[in-house]
C-alpha cells in the first residue's frame, strides 16, 4: 500500500480513506454507479470468462472495462475521497500567512484531471483502473459466492460435488436473480476499490517533496494548465499499491540473458568461492555457453591502487557478505531489472525506485495500527532490502573473452591471445546506484534509505535494447514466494521464465530432465529419503500450476513401476517432464516474433538458406552492414556470441557448423531484417 504522505517536520495526517468514505458516498450516488456493474456481472457470460481461455478472458475483461468507463464515475468517486485529505494535509499557507480557503470542488476536479493524465494519457502509468475494477469485483464476488455455497451445502457437501456440478452451482449462484444482494455487494466493492485506488494516487503525490508552487496547484488556488504539474519532479512510474500493481497479466518484464540467469543462480545458491590469486569471492557464470565471472567487490576498488592492507580489509567485508547471500538478493535483482525496464527508453537512462516499492513487489504488507490504518513497513524489512541492494551494488561482472570483430569495428578492440587473434572482455557493475534519498545519522551516514536512482552496468544494458533484446516475462509470484519455505517454487519460476525466453523462436514445450530442474533449484536427491525429493518437486510444480506460473506439467519419460526396483532414484533423476508456459507468456513471445514495420518496402521472405557456412557468413555480413549493426549486436539478435558470427563471416570451416535452430533464427532475422 502507499505510505502515508508527510508534510515537512510537522507531518501531514495519514491518508485514511475510510475516514472520508461516508462523505464521498453522499457526494457520489453509489447505487446509481453500480447499475452498470450489476447489469454486466449478472450475466453468465461474464462469470464463465473467469475459467475460460486466457485470451478470451482478457478480451472479455477489456469489453467490460470499456462499458464501465462509460457508465461509472470512478475517478470522481476516488477524487472525493482524496480531496478532503489533501486540503487537511496542505491547507496551512507557507510561513503561516493567510490564504484563500481551498474549494473542495476545484481540488476534486484537479484530481480527476490528474488521474486521467496518469492512467489514460500516452506515456502514463501502465495500469488500467477499469480492468482493475473488473478483476477486483470478479475475485471478490467469486469468493463471496463460494462462501455462500459452502454455508448452503456445508463443507463436506461442497467437496463431494463433481467439478462440472460445482461450477454449474457456482455460476447459477453468481448469475441468479438476487440482484439486490449483487447490487449491495457491488456498491461495497466499488467503494473499497476506489479507496485502494485513492491510496495509490495519494502515494504518487509525495507530499514529503512538496514545493510552494505545487501546494497552490494541489489546493486549486492557482490555475492548472497541465495535470503533470501536480506531480513531484521525480514523477512516479508505477503505483505503490500491491493490490493495483501494474503487471502484464501478473508478470514482470525482466532481463533474461544467459549471464543474468547465471548471476541469479549464483546469488541464491551462494556459489561465490575462492579463486587462487584473487581476494574477492568469485562465482563462475557459465549458463548458455557464455563464460564469465561475478565478483563481490566494493565500488571503491574500481580502478583504484589500493594498499595490501586495504584490499584485505575490503575482502573480509565481502566474505562476510558472501555468507549473507540468499534468494532475497535474487528478488532484489529481479525487482531492479523490472523497474529499470519499465522506465528506461535507452540504455543510458536511469530509473527511480524506493525500498517500500520493492517490499510491495515481494508481497510484503505494511504493519497495521488498527482502525484501517497502515503505518509502514518494519525497520527490519526495510533493512533487509537495503542489505540486498548493497550486495548487488558490490557485484562486478567479467564477461569472458570472445574473438574481437573484424578490424575497424568501433569500441571492441583488445589484446591478442598468443595465437595472433584479438580477444576482448566486457566488464562492469551489475547495477549502479547513483543517488540516494533517506535519513542520515549525525556523521552523515545514511541509516534508512527511502528512494534511489540507479542504472544497469554495460554487461546488462547492451543486451536490452534494439534487435534481439534479451528480456522475458517473469511471474510476479516468483518474488512473492517465501524465500525460506518455497525455494523450489521461487527458483523454478525464474528458471522456467528464462528457458521460455530461450525457446521463444521454437516450441515452448520441451522435455526437462529431473536432474536439470533439481540443478536449477540447487538441490540433490536425498540419499536416504529420495521419495521426499520427488514429492517436493512435484508439489512445487503443482503449486506453480495452481498459481498460474505454468499452464500444466506431466511426465514425459517415466515408468511408475520403476519405484518398485532398487536404485529407482537414479532412473527418476534421468526421467523427463513436459512443462507448458501460461498463455500470457506464449502470447508475449508470439507478438515478439511478429515482423516489425519496415522503413523500406518489405523484401520477399527467404525460403531457403544456402547450405554452405561460407555463403551464410557472407549473407549475414551483407545484411548486418546494410543495417549498420556490428557483430556483437548481430550475435545478440541471433542468440549466439560475437565470436561465432566472426568465424562464420571469416569462413572458419569446419570450426562452425550451423545447427537447425540457428538456421531457423537466421531465416527469421533475415526475413524481418
Amino acid at each position: 500500500m502507499a505510505r502515508a504522505a508527510k508534510r515537512g517536520a510537522a507531518g501531514a495526517p495519514a491518508f485514511n480513506p475510510a475516514k472520508w468514505a461516508s462523505q464521498a458516498a453522499r457526494q457520489v450516488d453509489i447505487t446509481a454507479c453500480t447499475d452498470a456493474l450489476v447489469d454486466i456481472l449478472a450475466s453468465p457470460e461474464s462469470w464463465e470468462s473467469i475459467d475460460g481461455d486466457e485470451g478470451v478472458r482478457r478480451a472479455r475483461q477489456r469489453e467490460l472495462a470499456a462499458a464501465l468507463r462509460r457508465a461509472t464515475p470512478l475517478y470522481e468517486l476516488t477524487a472525493t475521497l482524496l480531496a478532503p485529505w489533501l486540503i487537511e494535509a496542505c491547507a496551512p499557507a507557507p510561513g503561516g500567512g493567510v490564504a484563500p480557503e481551498p474549494d473542495a470542488g476545484t481540488v476534486a476536479a484537479n484530481l480527476v484531471a490528474l488521474m486521467a493524465h496518469l492512467f489514460d494519457a500516452p506515456g502514463g502509468l501502465d495500469y488500467d483502473p477499469w480492468s482493475g475494477l473488473i478483476e477486483w469485483v470478479w475475485s471478490h464476488q467469486n469468493a463471496l459466492a463460494i462462501a455462500d455455497l459452502s454455508r448452503e451445502l456445508g463443507g463436506a457437501g461442497v467437496r463431494e460435488l463433481a467439478d462440472p456440478e460445482y461450477r454449474r452451482r457456482l455460476l447459477a449462484h453468481l448469475a441468479s436473480d438476487a440482484a439486490a444482494a449483487l447490487r449491495g455487494r457491488s456498491g461495497h466493492l466499488l467503494l473499497t476499490y476506489a479507496q485502494e485506488l485513492a491510496k495509490s494516487v495519494a502515494g504518487t503525490l509525495q507530499l514529503d517533496a512538496l514545493t510552494p508552487d505545487r501546494r497552490e496547484l494541489l489546493l486549486g488556488r492557482a490555475p492548472l494548465a497541465d495535470p503533470a504539474a501536480l506531480l513531484p519532479a521525480t514523477r512516479p512510474t508505477q503505483l505503490s499499491s500491491d493490490v493495483l500493481a501494474p503487471l502484464a497479466g501478473g508478470h514482470l518484464t525482466v532481463m533474461s540473458s544467459a549471464h543474468y540467469q547465471a548471476l541469479r543462480e549464483a546469488l541464491y545458491k551462494g556459489t561465490f568461492d575462492r579463486v587462487e590469486g584473487n581476494p574477492w569471492p568469485t562465482a563462475q557464470l557459465t549458463r548458455g555457453g557464455l563464460l564469465g565471472q561475478a565478483q563481490l567487490r566494493p565500488p571503491g576498488t574500481d580502478g583504484a591502487a589500493l594498499r595490501e592492507e586495504q584490499v584485505e580489509a575490503w575482502a573480509q567485508v565481502m566474505w562476510r557478505q558472501r555468507g549473507e547471500l540468499s534468494d532475497l538478493d535474487a528478488d532484489a535483482l529481479d525487482a531492479l531489472s523490472a523497474l529499470w525496464l519499465s522506465q528506461a527508453r535507452t540504455v543510458g537512462d536511469r530509473a527511480v525506485a524506493d525500498v517500500d516499492g520493492i517490499l510491495t513487489m515481494r508481497g510484503i504488507k505494511p504493519r497495521s495500527r488498527g482502525n484501517g490504518r497502515r503505518s509502514g513497513f518494519e525497520p527490519e524489512q526495510r533493512a533487509e532490502i537495503a542489505r540486498a541492494l548493497s550486495h548487488i551494488q558490490n557485484i562486478w561482472i567479467d564477461i569472458a573473452q570472445a574473438e574481437a570483430p573484424d578490424e575497424g569495428e568501433e569500441g571492441l578492440e583488445g589484446p591478442t591471445d598468443g595465437r595472433g587473434k584479438t580477444r576482448l572482455t566486457l566488464q562492469s557493475r551489475a547495477f549502479v546506484i547513483t543517488d540516494r534519498l533517506g535519513l542520515t545519522d549525525e556523521s552523515g551516514t545514511m541509516v534508512d534509505m527511502n528512494r534511489f536512482v540507479f542504472q544497469p552496468g554495460e554487461v546488462f544494458a547492451r543486451f536490452l535494447m534494439g534487435p534481439g533484446n534479451q528480456t522475458a516475462l517473469l511471474s510476479a509470484k516468483a518474488l512473492k514466494y517465501d524465500p525460506y519455505r518455497q525455494t523450489f517454487e521461487k527458483r523454478l519460476a525464474r528458471f522456467l521464465s528464462w528457458q521460455w525466453r530461450v525457446t521463444a523462436l521454437g516450441d515452448h514445450t520441451r522435455p526437462y530432465r529431473v536432474a536439470e530442474l533439481l540443478d536449477a533449484v540447487g538441490k540433490e536427491i536425498d540419499g536416504r529419503h529420495p521419495n521426499w525429493t520427488r514429492e517436493r518437486l512435484e508439489k512445487a510444480l503443482d503449486t506453480l500450476q495452481e498459481d498460474g506460473v505454468i499452464a500444466q506439467w506431466q511426465y514425459d519419460r517415466w515408468d511408475e513401476s520403476a519405484v518398485e526396483r532398487r536404485g529407482w532414484a537414479e532412473l527418476w533423476r534421468e526421467s523427463t517432464l513436459l512443462i507448458d508456459p501460461p498463455a500470457v507468456v506464449v502470447d508475449h513471445h508470439r507478438q515478439a516474433r511478429l515482423p516489425l514495420p519496415l522503413a523500406e518496402p518489405a523484401r520477399d521472405p527467404i525460403e531457403e538458406l544456402p547450405d554452405s557456412p561460407d555463403e551464410l557468413g557472407r549473407l549475414i555480413k551483407e545484411r548486418r552492414t546494410k543495417r549498420g549493426l556490428n557483430q556483437a549486436q548481430t550475435g545478440v539478435a541471433l542468440g549466439v556470441t560475437q565470436g561465432y558470427i566472426s568465424k562464420l563471416e571469416r569462413g572458419k570451416v569446419p570450426d562452425i557448423t550451423p545447427s537447425a535452430t540457428f538456421r531457423r533464427r537466421l531465416r527469421h532475422w533475415l526475413t524481418n531484417a
